[in-house]
């Protein structure tokens, strides 16, 4: 079963890495219930 929060942060983690021109159209409601819903325990894997 996937772990929905570990979801919610990776999709954070991606847009952390996305050009902040893009991040910037998505509504910021929406990046807030991400940030509320995210793991805590999630561990980032993308290299910066």
């Amino acid at each position: 079963m996937i772990n929905k929060g570990y979801v919610y942060a990776e999709t954070l983690e991606v847009l952390q890495n996305m050009d902040k021109n893009y991040v910037m159209q998505i509504p910021q409601k929406f990046i807030d219930a991400l940030k509320k819903e995210a793991s805590k325990e999630y561990k980032n894997h993308l290299n910066r």
